[in-house]
């Protein structure tokens, strides 16, 4: 069975040194991952000063597309962007979509000092990913859920996947809004499986082509969150969905 892992983050280091690549490719090999995608975030660069962050978010897109170059059959990158540095965001969408990337995020907005997701100039930048078909993966900003729906509907021709489903108290506010527009999708990472019962009311309510299985490893660990999907009572056909098949079809992979 393939397993794609939409959410995880290479040379992570918040909880221990970053594992190698290989290392990092080791572990989830042997917990059944078969593909995975997702950006990279240093602890260091959290407390950079906002000045610093067009610096930070080059280098780690370097990081992740050369994890990708290392890894092409195994791992596809997610790029940052950032609103207080439009032209350069613009100039690095440009780039790694030419190259063949077609993610952006997970974006983590309080790790490089931006407030939230209602900016003008965030979304200018995400038009540009937009129309070159990209997919965004953005982290929960439970503060100001309305600044989160005004971004979905700004783009209504982008799929959205926002993290952590169930996460913060959201669960119903989740549902509801992928209910509301049709481009919006939830990966499962880290809150995702929580609760009894929740994956499957989330694919009860609808459908198992808008939910995806990510782990936020290696802040998570992997293995728990494959046999929550597996122990959920899904259909077979709608544990493939959210394994792979949706992760697959949003990557055009």
């Amino acid at each position: 069975m393939e397993i794609f892992d939409f959410h995880l983050h290479p040379l992570y280091d918040f909880h221990a040194a970053a594992m190698s690549h290989e290392d990092f490719v080791r572990r989830l090999r042997e917990d059944g991952i078969t593909f995975c995608a997702g950006s990279v975030i240093h602890k260091s660069d959290s407390h950079r000063p906002l000045e610093e962050h067009g610096e930070v978010m080059i280098r780690a897109n370097a990081e992740a597309f050369e994890f990708h170059e290392a890894f092409p059959d195994f791992y596809t990158p997610g790029i940052h962007v950032h609103p207080n540095f439009v032209e350069l965001s613009c100039r690095e969408v440009e780039k790694y979509a030419d190259r063949g990337v077609r993610l952006v995020g997970e974006l983590v907005y309080y790790l490089m000092s931006w407030r939230d997701y209602s900016s003008r100039s965030l979304y200018e930048i995400l038009r540009v990913a937009a129309d070159r078909k990209m997919v965004l993966s953005i982290h929960p900003s439970v503060h100001d859920l309305p600044a989160m729906e005004r971004l979905v509907e700004s783009l209504p021709d982008m799929d959205v996947v926002i993290a952590h489903l169930g996460g913060y108290g959201i669960y119903d506010w989740s549902i509801d809004l992928m209910k509301k527009y049709k481009n919006v999708y939830f990966d499962i990472s880290a809150h995702g499986t929580d609760y009894e019962g929740m994956l499957l009311d989330a694919v009860n309510s609808v459908g198992s082509e808008r939910i995806l299985y990510g782990s936020d490893f290696p802040g998570y660990e992997s293995r728990p969150f494959i046999d929550a999907v597996l122990r959920s009572g899904l259909r077979d056909d709608d544990i493939e969905a959210v394994f792979a098949g949706n992760a697959k079809r949003l990557l055009r992979l």
